[in-house]
């Protein structure tokens, strides 16, 4: 189920002209997507932490040469898997959206906004790596930039939004 927020909707796309930010008070706004992604995302980096530290075999689906990437030395910064930086990327930014919730704060919000552009930028980082470094894909890899791409687009949405 989907969690709005208690507004109203006076059918109005933008503010005062094009160009004016849209107002939170103004749109029916469910970030139900934004849950979504983030805990794809979140148990993605998970699993891939697990398995990292578990050493088991990593099925690779749709393509080939998962235990390439995740074996890779672009899979550890100073011997901690990034997946655990996903992993906690992923968790602030949902605990980010239960305190946007929870108090309407305009930082939260900002940090909705910003944070999922950090992350995007990081995503093609590692897919360019994948592509051409390590020469091999990974599915859960690219499983988080899907869901990292989706934040993004919805984090551009929010950069137009503000709070009444």
């Amino acid at each position: 189920s989907t969690i709005p927020l208690q507004i109203k909707s006076v059918g109005k796309k933008y503010g005062k002209s094009k160009d004016e930010p849209l107002v939170i008070s103004d749109v029916n706004f469910e970030v139900k997507p934004k849950e979504i992604f983030g805990l794809i995302g979140f148990l993605d980096s998970v699993y891939l932490t697990f398995q990292h530290y578990n050493r088991g075999i990593l099925p690779c689906f749709i393509f080939e040469g998962c235990d390439k990437v995740v074996t890779s030395s672009y899979a550890t910064v100073a011997g901690i898997p990034i997946s655990i930086f996903g992993a906690a990327y992923y968790l602030v930014l949902l605990a980010v959206l239960i305190l946007f919730f929870d108090t309407g704060s305009k930082k939260a919000l900002f940090a909705l906004a910003n944070l999922p552009i950090a992350g995007f930028a990081y995503s093609l980082f590692l897919l360019f790596l994948q592509l051409f470094i390590i020469k091999a894909t990974c599915f859960y890899c690219i499983v988080s930039l899907i869901s990292s791409t989706a934040l993004f687009v919805l984090a551009l949405y929010l950069r137009k939004v503000k709070i009444a």
